[in-house]
């Protein structure tokens, strides 16, 4: 082949590259051939591809199939963990009456809550997400106010209005049974709360002397004999996490009084700086670091720092918009959560250091809240209401950080900014692909 027949081969090579090249979608910038294979690499793939598209992972908020429509959005920091995951729907058999006092067994299977309408006092057993209400238990004698499991599961402690109240039961499976023989305290009872170890039961209520501690062997409770020395009605009692320290919310001025525990004998505190009202409620965190009160009066709760026998008080604004009810920690002390009067009647804050942060995005329960509980795994939140449905529950399980998918609606839901389509099916909390195509 002669050296004119080779060069009219090549361009006529050159030629039909460059129409292929054109045929696929490509583009040249330039005629010579060093630029055809950058021009190849670039063109299109086989699959439709749009400008911009990109592949996310997430989490979805409800059930959607392979190709639908579908919105995400990003979180961090766990500051909307509400939208991850909002209250559950009510239990079947919600209580009768305004919700008072809540707490969850420390395994997690059962929820008791205090309320004020016969019979009282209604224990729920959990699977799952589902809280079935427990039948045939014995009512105590008035108004559920404050409620604690042991932490062996073995017993449930109710204060109530109405004598004797207090009123112990004992649990076998999902059997609760009044154990009978308890001294009463001197007035309704308020709060009520088990020493971690389980040898003591503290007990708050009206009438002097406003506080009675009981010391447990086996299923006998017995009253201790000491002078709390407290000014006026008790209404909240929590023990530190050892045992050592017992907080007590009251009426009057200090509002707030602390004792340490040395075997069957609770020393009184000094030096503490009082909060500004009443103290509704107490909890220690579970590393006994931190003491939170929910109280009467701006700013309607104050947290303490504890530095050996110190309750130092911690600067920072809760900027509640009502009086302080119930607090409590999650058991990994990140997160304190506080029900309180006044929209948006739960407010929970995320902890570093001794820094509290309020979180957002949270579905407001119905009414006042006057009473909260964390599960002890800190999955969910449970919080007594003085307004239909008296009692809310929350799923809080936390995905930090993480994208969200949800199925699209007519309009983009708030918050929400990818559209696109779902790369595999698949229902709530489910991690799956989706390609966003605009945002």
């Amino acid at each position: 082949m002669s050296i004119a027949d080779e060069i009219t081969r090549l361009q006529t090579a050159k030629a039909n590259i460059k129409t292929a090249i054109i045929n696929k979608g490509g583009s040249l910038t330039t005629e010579t051939i060093s630029s055809y294979a950058n021009a190849i690499n670039n063109l299109p793939s086989g699959d439709l591809t749009i400008e911009g598209q990109q592949v996310i992972t997430g989490i979805l908020t409800g059930t959607v199939d392979e190709f639908d429509t579908v919105y995400s959005k990003f979180i961090s920091d766990g500051s909307n963990w509400n939208t991850v995951h909002n209250k559950l729907s009510n239990p079947a058999d919600l209580p009768p009456g305004n919700g008072i006092g809540v707490s969850f067994s420390n395994d997690d299977t059962y929820l008791a809550v205090g309320h004020n309408t016969t019979p009282f006092l209604t224990v729920y057993k959990r699977s799952g997400d589902t809280f079935t209400k427990l039948t045939g238990i014995e009512e105590p004698t008035g108004n559920g106010i404050g409620v604690s499991f042991s932490n062996d599961d073995t017993y449930l402690a109710v204060g109530h209005d109405t004598t004797p109240f207090l009123t112990v039961y004992k649990r076998s499976g999902d059997t609760f049974t009044k154990l009978s023989g308890i001294e009463e305290p001197t007035g309704n009872g308020r709060d009520v709360a088990f020493s971690n170890d389980d040898t003591y039961l503290a007990v708050a209520h009206y009438t002097t002397p406003y506080l009675t501690v009981y010391k447990r062997s086996g299923d006998t409770f017995t009253k201790l004999t000491f002078s709390p020395a407290l000014p006026g009605n008790g209404q909240s009692v929590s023990f530190s996490s050892d045992s050592t320290y017992l907080a007590i919310g009251h009426q009057k001025s200090p509002y707030l009084t602390i004792y340490k525990r040395s075997g069957d004998t609770f020393t009184k505190l000094s030096g503490i700086t009082e909060p500004t009202g009443n103290g509704m409620s107490v909890s220690f965190s579970n590393d006994d670091t931190y003491l939170a009160v929910g109280h009467y009066t701006t700013p309607y709760l104050t947290v303490y720092k504890r530095t050996g026998d110190k309750f130092n008080k911690l600067t920072f604004s809760p900027a509640l918009p009502g009086n302080g009810r119930g607090v409590s920690f999650s058991s990994d002390d990140t997160y304190l959560a506080v029900g309180h009067d006044n929209s948006p009647n739960l407010t929970v804050y995320k902890r570093s250091g001794d820094t509290f942060t309020k979180l957002s995005g949270i579905t407001a329960p119905a009414g006042d809240g006057m009473s909260v509980s964390f599960s002890n795994d800190d999955t969910y939140l449970a919080v007594a209401l003085w307004t239909s449905p008296f009692l809310t529950v929350y799923k809080t399980t936390l995905i930090n950080p993480t994208t969200l998918i949800s199925p699209a609606l007519n309009t983009i839901p708030l918050g929400y900014h990818d559209l696109g389509y779902a790369l595999e099916s698949g229902n709530e909390d489910d991690e799956i692909e989706m390609v966003s195509i605009f945002r």
